[in-house]
């Protein structure tokens, strides 16, 4: 199979070639343990979470004793799991790229290739976080100051309630909620610049600065197309989300839940494989091989 050619930016011919290439994909043996791993690891997450606010219950009702050392296992097994996730992730992602590639992918090729690059990676992934969420934290403490200045400023009481229910304070809720708003649309606009970087830093073995600088150069222009397709993915997302949830309320929970992890991961493939031929499109557009 040789290298697909993109003539312009097309919706139809996007949408077309990621069904076939999600079904290429989810051919792969290896890739299908990369989504078993994912789900397993996500019920692990589940369980985690069940058995956290089980020792929530505990510590209020019954006074466990050893309720700081459970907290803090569960916690560290919590965030164990969170990473493997996103080392799956990133394994997925490095299988996706080589099998529409026409290169082999298998676990062990995947893994090598993530700890030889580990620091990279890392580096890239909390830049990526950095730019998502830098104006959002700046005004968090601005606020979080603001907050310590009405607790211990002038006429500062003792009293938490008296203090919670200050009319100074209660005037910060339509300012979070406006700050909430605010961080969805610049999140979503940096998503939109940053959409092709993972597929640099597999095909461009580019990272850190660099990688997102290329990034924003390759949707410069695309902004509202990239846009438009996003949100039509989306809108498909939502209607196999509503579909499965009337499905939901005549199955038992656990199956439920099986089921919807499953379809969610099969349509997660279908998504970056989706993104994989946008970022193909804008390549070829920019002329950069």
């Amino acid at each position: 199979m040789t290298e697909e050619t993109y003539n312009k930016i097309d919706l139809q011919q996007i949408f077309v070639k990621s069904y076939y290439s999600s079904l290429q994909v989810l051919k792969n043996k290896s890739i299908l343990i990369v989504l078993l791993f994912m789900f397993i690891n996500t019920i692990i997450n589940y369980l985690f979470i069940f058995a956290f606010f089980r020792l929530i219950f505990g510590k209020v009702y019954t006074g466990n004793d050893n309720f700081n050392i459970y907290l803090y296992i569960l916690t560290f097994l919590y965030l164990l799991s969170l990473i493997i996730g996103i080392f799956l992730f990133f394994l997925l992602l490095y299988g996706i790229n080589n099998i529409l590639k026409n290169k082999e992918f298998t676990i062990l090729k995947g893994i090598s290739y993530i700890y030889g690059n580990i620091w990279k990676i890392i580096k890239t992934f909390f830049l990526f976080l950095y730019t998502m969420f830098l104006p959002s934290l700046i005004l968090l403490i601005v606020l979080f100051l603001y907050i310590l200045y009405i607790y211990f400023g002038p006429g500062f009481s003792s009293d938490f309630l008296g203090a919670i229910t200050n009319k100074n304070l209660l005037l910060l809720i339509p300012i979070f909620g406006l700050i909430f708003i605010f961080q969805y649309i610049y999140m979503m606009v940096i998503y939109i610049k940053l959409l092709p970087l993972p597929w640099l830093v597999l095909n461009e073995d580019i990272f850190g600065k660099k990688a997102i600088s290329m990034s924003k150069e390759f949707t410069k222009g695309n902004f509202w197309t990239i846009f438009i397709y996003l949100l039509l993915i989306g809108i498909l997302a939502l209607v196999i989300s509503g579909l499965l949830s009337s499905f939901s309320d005549i199955l038992p929970n656990i199956i439920s839940i099986i089921l919807n992890n499953i379809l969610f991961y099969i349509f997660s493939v279908y998504f970056f494989v989706y993104i994989y031929h946008i970022y193909k499109c804008l390549e070829q557009k920019n002329n950069i091989k």
